[in-house]
């Protein structure tokens, strides 16, 4: 069976941040890409682009550019886990997930 979007189906679905832009280190404030895994239990990780921690400084203090973030209840609440450690080429665009079996 193929579920079609629909308005009411979309209206049920609560828009939860994933991320705390608060904790961006700089003005840019985009956060896109977004990958999903379901990890033990409720919990969920989600990985995506954030500009929020890229300086644009090649070699700079901010060579992020992946956010990573997880809920411990299926999704209602989200914690900001921030970047990726570092690492000597930073890390860049399109994160993917796994989770283990």
């Amino acid at each position: 069976m193929v579920w079609a979007p629909c308005q009411a189906r979309a209206a049920a679905l609560p828009n939860v941040l994933v991320n705390q832009p608060a904790l961006d280190n700089t003005a840019r404030d985009s956060q896109q890409e977004t990958t999903l895994a379901l990890g033990a239990g409720n919990t969920i990780y989600s990985a995506y682009v954030d500009s929020g921690s890229w300086d644009n400084v090649p070699g700079g203090a901010n060579d992020h550019f992946i956010g990573l973030s997880m809920s411990p209840d299926g999704g209602t609440n989200w914690i900001d886990l921030g970047t990726l450690p570092d690492t000597i080429r930073g890390d860049g665009m399109n994160p993917v997930l796994v989770h283990g079996a």
